[in-house]
């Protein structure tokens, strides 16, 4: 019984802290090739802190656009407040925004894209419970 005992204080923590973790991370856009205007969304269940990273390539406009935004019903859209809108200038490249409250339900990355223009997008979550 002692040993049993033991045992039982000696792998019960272990159980517990290699339970799960506290981290959601997704790729939620893959290779997407937008030639119109587009918008990726995905829903936050809980209290998260966020941080979403978009990588571009083979874009050939200027002035396209990513900016966040948020819903709390999934049909009406606000920009994400005081986050801007980062504008594409280059043929590639990557930026990351975060935030650590969110009081929408879901979130979505909207990319306005230069008339006539392309771009291919790759999008990343990182949700980690508050």
């Amino acid at each position: 019984m002692k040993k049993i005992f033991i045992a039982l204080l000696i792998i019960f923590p272990l159980a517990v802290f290699s339970q799960g973790t506290n981290v959601v991370y997704k790729k939620f856009v893959t290779d997407a090739i937008c030639s119109t205007d587009s918008a990726f969304s995905f829903t936050v269940s809980e209290n998260y802190s966020w941080q979403i990273l978009i990588k571009w390539s083979a874009n050939d406009g200027t002035t396209s656009t990513v900016k966040i935004q948020q819903s709390v019903d999934g049909s009406t859209w606000l920009d994400y407040g005081g986050v801007s809108a980062t504008t594409l200038t280059t043929a590639a490249g990557y930026t990351a925004y975060e935030d650590d409250v969110l009081t929408g339900n879901k979130i979505r990355v909207l990319f306005t894209v230069q008339s006539g223009k392309k771009a291919t997008l790759n999008c990343w979550y990182n949700l980690k419970r508050r």
